[in-house]
């Protein structure tokens, strides 16, 4: 019983539920993004935040200092820079979005004759 309470509780949400996006996004908004590479030749990270802010969809840049430890935490955290993004620029986001949300189908090789 308590689960089919809960399913019909939560049921309008999944009906209105829609895939979120940056052009959705309200002010007050954030959306953070870590992005983590590793090669042969070179390991790094690099931090960023996406925000609307009175209107307007920010883009900045972090630099991060980590305490290490058993538990990491951040020591510093500096603005590298930000920069303020255009309605094209939201719109490539979003496609960028929907294409890592999207079907995955694998690359064709070439046929050689």
């Amino acid at each position: 019983m308590k689960h089919l309470l809960a399913l019909l509780l939560l049921l309008p949400g999944f009906v209105h539920a829609r895939t979120l996006g940056f052009s959705q996004m309200e002010d007050g908004d954030r959306i953070e993004v870590t992005l983590h590479s590793t090669g042969c030749f070179h390991n790094y990270t690099s931090y960023f935040e996406v925000r609307r802010d009175k209107g307007a969809h920010l883009f900045t840049e972090y630099a991060i200092t980590w305490k290490r430890g058993a538990t990491p935490a951040i020591e510093e955290k500096k603005i590298v820079g930000t920069l303020k993004l255009t309605a094209q620029e939201i719109t490539g986001l979003d496609a960028l979005l929907g294409y890592y949300r999207g079907k995955k189908t694998e690359a064709r090789r070439p046929r050689w004759t």
